[in-house]
């Protein structure tokens, strides 16, 4: 059993089975997720996968530090958060 911290690392993990678990946990726990995932968009290497998520969760309480993101972020991180922000908008 994993909790939600460890979801949240394990998102960056480099074997895709624990990616895929962690994503699983965290998309049926979203009241707890979003807020582990907004911070973790600050949090180094769970930064992208984070934005990915959140993104994937249409979560709109994201959309002012996924701003702050794509402003202020590596490329990677830009170009996820923008994504992010687009389907959350529900723009195509």
């Amino acid at each position: 059993m994993i909790d939600l911290a460890h979801a949240i690392n394990a998102l960056s993990s480099s074997h895709p089975f624990v990616v895929e678990e962690a994503i699983a946990f965290l998309l049926v726990r979203r009241a707890d997720a979003v807020p582990a995932l907004i911070a973790a968009l600050s949090a180094g290497t769970s930064a992208i996968p984070a934005a990915n998520l959140l993104g994937r969760l249409r979560a709109v309480e994201a959309m002012p530090a996924l701003v702050v993101a794509e402003r202020d972020g590596g490329p990677g991180l830009r170009w996820e958060a923008a994504q992010a922000l687009a389907l959350i908008r529900g723009e195509p």
